[in-house]
């Protein structure tokens, strides 16, 4: 037999953790922090945003983002609401409104006529005359009141 042994460059000493395994340990314990700390940080950002943007809840989070001044946010709301439920008079009501209370009459009108002009059937109705949406009717009689054209006002009233 060959007297060649072959000798370990670096001989394991027992009981002595492995430099490279403790760095790997502190590592993805670092790693598991900062994600937890950016979720901590992040997620009540997101969860408003998410919440301010789902449609069901749209008319409040207009009106609380009015009872704070924040008039941008309020358009975005309702606009978003608008494109999610194109079918919902109320939807394109409050995005009337909320335009009207941004100066913004010419797009507001055009809103608030899309939300008198979808035909609906009337839950309480059976036969298939066009709903005329009172909310709306009402925002736009008031406007045209307030523009000193009491006909037109007359007409949406």
């Amino acid at each position: 037999m060959d007297n060649e042994h072959t000798t370990d460059p670096e001989p394991r000493r027992i009981g002595v953790p492995d430099l490279r395994s403790h760095f790997l340990a502190v590592a993805i314990t670092g790693i598991a922090v900062a994600i937890f700390l950016l979720f901590v940080y992040g997620y009540p950002r997101l969860f408003q945003s998410i919440e301010a943007s789902h449609p069901d809840r749209f008319q409040e989070n207009v009106a609380n983002a009015i009872a704070v001044g924040d008039i941008s946010r309020a358009k975005t709301i309702a606009r978003h609401a608008s494109h999610v439920r194109h079918r919902d008079p109320m939807a394109y009501t409050v995005y009337g409104n909320v335009l009207l209370a941004a100066g913004d009459a010419d797009s507001a009108l055009v809103e608030l006529n899309k939300a008198v002009n979808l035909n609906q059937k009337p839950t309480n109705q059976q036969t298939r005359i066009p709903h005329y949406f009172a909310p709306a009717r009402f925002a736009l009689g008031q406007y045209y009141l307030e523009q000193g054209n009491p006909l037109g006002a007359i007409k949406q009233f």
